[in-house]
């Protein structure tokens, strides 16, 4: 197909077409190669490092979705940085902007969040990547402090039974609901006052950008590229990985502070603009094109 259609630029995306799509587009002749690079390494093993830098070679440019990952990607493979560009991901703005408060109170009814106590979200993949047990643990540190508060873990994956298991030993069956994949977040989202993310590794979070597009304020481990979307103290608050307790004093503060909450969502959502409008991210790579091709 690559020959047949005379591509001018093959981009590939993810791990697997960072292989086969560059040894491909080297196989059909396409002179300009685009290479992505969206996590910080913790799907890759040694073989992979030792094919990807093989491959690099026949690379024009790679993009990186985070400045963490670009500096990971010059580190682990031997990149040079000047090789690398940088183009956040992007979310449709518009949108988050519809609002219907009947939406909303249904979905909080049918969740049975409507006790008017703030609700805290995760919209993770249920992996032991994304540090669900950790939001679990600091859950119930929050609820011992401020009782009533409404958890939901919007997710599905394999680590499902595991924590089902964990939230019957700290008794959090009333007050932690596990709703599992979520095919429409928004709706979610703005039944929601506090994003949060407790990963252990990350590039640049899409969940935390849907919460910043939403207007919440976020909790969020430090890993990767999420200081690059929280701002700690502005938009919300930056803690360490795999720290339950310092995940449960950030929540805790913004759970008493309702001024709080709503002077960093306002942060959050300005903050979606200036960086991830779906708009400037095309622009993005349409220069980006435009430049290989010229």
């Amino acid at each position: 197909m690559l020959r047949r259609e005379k591509i001018d630029i093959v981009q590939t995306h993810f791990r697997d077409s960072n292989i086969a799509g560059i040894i491909s587009g080297k196989l059909a002749g396409v002179k300009k190669i685009i290479s992505t690079r969206r996590n910080t390494g913790y799907w890759h093993n040694r073989l992979e490092i030792v094919i990807l830098k093989f491959l690099n070679r026949w690379v024009t440019i790679f993009v990186a979705n985070s400045e963490f990952a670009k500096k990971h990607a010059s580190k682990i493979e031997g990149t040079p940085p000047e090789r690398i560009e940088v183009i956040h991901n992007f979310v449709n703005l518009e949108a988050f902007k519809k609002e219907d408060d009947q939406e909303v109170d249904k979905l909080k009814e049918s969740l049975g969040t409507s006790n008017g106590r703030p609700v805290v979200t995760m919209v993770a993949n249920l992996r032991p990547v994304k540090g669900v047990d950790v939001f679990l643990k600091s859950a119930r540190m929050v609820l011992d402090s401020v009782p009533g508060i409404n958890f939901i873990v919007a997710g599905e994956g394999e680590e499902r039974k595991r924590l089902e298991v964990i939230c019957r030993q700290l008794k959090l069956d009333s007050s932690v609901k596990l709703i599992g994949a979520v095919s429409d977040v928004i709706p979610l989202l703005r039944a929601s006052d506090i994003g949060v993310l407790s990963s252990n590794s990350e590039s640049l979070s899409n969940a935390i950008i849907e919460y910043m597009a939403a207007g919440l304020p976020v909790v969020c481990t430090d890993v990767g590229g999420n200081s690059e979307l929280v701002q700690d103290g502005l938009n919300g608050f930056l803690v360490p990985s795999g720290d339950p307790k310092g995940l449960a004093e950030a929540i805790v503060k913004l759970v008493n502070n309702l001024d709080l909450r709503l002077k960093m969502g306002r942060e959050s959502r300005q903050r979606a603009e200036m960086l991830f409008d779906v708009t400037r991210t095309m622009k993005a790579y349409e220069a980006l094109y435009l430049k290989m091709v010229s």
